[in-house]
């Protein structure tokens, strides 16, 4: 019998892309690593330029940062638009911090 590796998680979701927030550290980096490693398109959500080179660096290019601060308003709109005009027509769909887009 031939020993095949299981397909990956965006594979078996049928998703492309997530947005995680809280992505600078602890649950929300290693969720970033991981998605990126699985093969989905991260939008990873930082507030610092250091946090966000440092994803990219580890992650590669599966990892897109967008800066945001949870806690204001503006900057949540700016970076939903800034996620929305990225993705085009796979509007995302929101989960538990995270958002996964279904095309």
């Amino acid at each position: 019998m031939e020993n095949q590796e299981a397909p990956g998680l965006a594979a078996r979701a049928g998703a492309r892309s997530v947005v995680i927030t809280g992505a600078s550290s602890r649950i929300g980096r290693a969720s970033a690593l991981l998605m990126a490693r699985e093969g989905f398109e991260v939008f990873a959500a930082v507030r610092q330029e250091t946090d966000a080179r440092k994803l990219v660096d580890e992650g590669g290019s599966q990892i897109s940062p967008v800066m945001i601060d949870v806690t204001d308003d503006a900057s949540i709109q700016g970076a939903a638009r800034e996620v929305g005009a990225r993705l085009g027509d796979r509007a995302p769909l929101q989960r538990s911090g995270f958002w996964v887009c279904l095309r």
